[in-house]
């Protein structure tokens, strides 16, 4: 193919070699010529610009290719919960912090105020009662993972209210002996808080438990775990190949396994 440069030389000589006086044919040819380099030149320029159009859309192509791959391999190595699974964390988490502070309440109040045997006894069973809150939420044990009414929401939620219940009814009777020095008004404010706290939960878990939103939950902590264990896999397979490795190459450890 004809350069760019060569042609517009050639089409240069040509008007300046045309002969002032010439013929009718010699100018009619000449005119030709002028026509078909011009021509030639336009169409190679045209090749041109249509070559650096693909050149630069290829390359286009290749770099958000790269952004893709890229952006997949981070959502792989950081998987991210969904608002809905936050929120279910956020009540769990109340929840386990409400029931301590309802326990460590309850434990200064046997040492720190006058009561008799029955109020006694009441105080250590709410604060078992609010140990096992605790561990039913942080699934420690599998007293409380395999007991049906503290596994189901709808009945959960009904035994924390009624955790709640009693705090509250502790409290009152904590009212009706002293309630006139600052610190027992401040005693007062702190266990009508922590008891309201845990009812408020109990009744969310109740009503998320009557619209099945456990099995939400439970779908989505299966989903996450799997993507924490791919992320695991992805993460390995990203240190011993490179970081060229895309994410459906990352592999298992029993895939690697021979």
């Amino acid at each position: 193919m004809l350069s760019g440069s060569f042609l517009n030389d050639i089409l240069s000589l040509t008007h300046n070699n045309t002969p002032q006086h010439s013929t009718p044919q010699h100018s009619t040819h000449t005119h030709t010529l002028t026509h078909s380099l011009t021509h030639s030149l336009t169409h190679y320029q045209s090749i041109n610009s249509d070559e650096e159009a693909v050149a630069d859309w290829t390359r286009k192509e290749e770099e958000n290719k790269e952004h893709d791959i890229q952006e997949q391999l981070d959502e792989e190595l950081h998987p991210q919960r969904h608002i809905i699974h936050k929120f279910f964390i956020l009540i769990s988490v109340v929840t386990m912090i409400s029931s301590v502070m309802m326990g460590m309440g309850q434990l200064v109040g046997i040492f720190y105020e006058q009561q008799d045997a029955i109020q006694l006894v009441l105080r250590m069973y709410v604060i078992l009662l609010c140990w096992i809150v605790f561990l039913n939420e942080m699934q420690w044990t599998k007293y409380t993972t395999d007991s049906t009414i503290l596994r189901l929401w709808i009945t959960r939620g009904i035994c924390y209210m009624f955790v709640g219940v009693l705090g509250l009814a502790e409290n009152d009777k904590a009212m009706a002996r002293d309630e006139t020095t600052v610190g027992n008004a401040a005693a007062t404010l702190y266990f009508v808080t922590v008891a309201w706290f845990i009812i408020v939960c109990g009744m969310l878990y109740t009503v998320l438990g009557i619209f099945c939103m456990q099995l939400v939950n439970d779908r989505m902590r299966s989903t996450f775990a799997a993507k924490e264990e791919r992320a695991k896999a992805t993460e390995r397979t990203t240190f011993l190949y490179g970081s060229n490795t895309t994410p459906q190459e990352a592999v298992t450890p029993e895939q690697n396994v021979v």
